[in-house]
């Protein structure tokens, strides 16, 4: 469930994107506080950030949102791009009245962090990067996954994609919790999933790397990216798969409470 302050009660309203895309946001926070924008992975909501939000309660706004093709969102069809889902996040952020914030990008969500801190320097003060990448390929992979959606398999993808991205001690010791992911990926619109998709197939952001100047973290995933972005440090998380923030939330916030040095956290 989403989290609430009690001082300043989450604000659930929508934004509305360059091509008309409705994407639902969650405030949470006082206004006076620096603006911390959470950017989803693909098959899950604004929830999966809930324990990130408790842990920097009270120290910042947090800034959450389903992207496009999921949860509460509108869900276009057709491929999407990782210039449409940046500009769904600065979107995001010009909705939420905020001209700069830090942002923290899960997988494909950090992909987007990225694109937005290479394109749009001013508007952001740090970076995480989580679990994620510059750069992908495989295209034939990310194709056959397509066909399977399209052909009505986006279960089977769901399942499938649960399996990869969890440790096996995580889903045997927290059944429950696993059970939780596995369902929300379930539940994601194939037309979502599969524009998700065509972003990961596609996406190149290793020329981009260079015009990152915001302070940067990297949580886990490639560590090449440390070592392209000047002045950006690295942070393993152990004994997680995929979603560090998901499975080990305590080590997880630890070093994104340590990296934005935000006041009363």
């Amino acid at each position: 469930m989403t989290t609430s302050n009690a001082d300043h009660p989450a604000e659930m309203t929508y934004a509305k994107s360059f091509d008309g895309c409705r994407l639902r946001l969650v405030v949470e926070g006082d206004p006076s506080r620096p603006a911390v924008l959470f950017i989803n992975s693909i098959g899950l909501d604004h929830r999966m950030w809930d324990r990130q939000v408790e842990a920097l309660a009270g120290g910042c706004r947090t800034l959450r949102y389903d992207s496009r093709g999921h949860g509460a969102s509108d869900v276009p069809a057709g491929e999407y791009t990782i210039e449409m889902l940046g500009r769904d996040a600065l979107a995001v952020l010009d909705g939420a009245g905020a001209d700069r914030a830090m942002l923290v990008g899960s997988s494909i969500g950090g992909m987007t962090a990225m694109w937005l801190a290479a394109m749009h320097p001013d508007r952001i003060e740090r970076l995480v990067l989580a679990n994620t990448t510059a750069h992908i390929g495989r295209p034939e992979a990310w194709d056959a996954r397509i066909a399977e959606i399209r052909q009505g398999r986006m279960a089977e993808v769901a399942e499938a994609t649960a399996a990869r991205w969890l440790s096996d001690g995580f889903r045997n010791e927290r059944p429950e919790e696993a059970a939780w992911l596995a369902s929300q990926l379930r539940r994601t619109p194939a037309d979502g999933f599969a524009g998700m998709c065509a972003v990961l197939r596609d996406v190149d952001l290793r020329g981009h790397l260079a015009r990152i100047v915001a302070p940067t973290l990297v949580i886990g995933g490639a560590m090449h990216l440390a070592e392209a972005i000047a002045g950006a440090s690295f942070v393993e998380v152990p004994q997680t798969g995929h979603l560090s923030n998901f499975e080990s939330p305590e080590a997880f916030n630890a070093a994104l409470v340590r990296f934005l040095n935000l006041p009363n956290c």
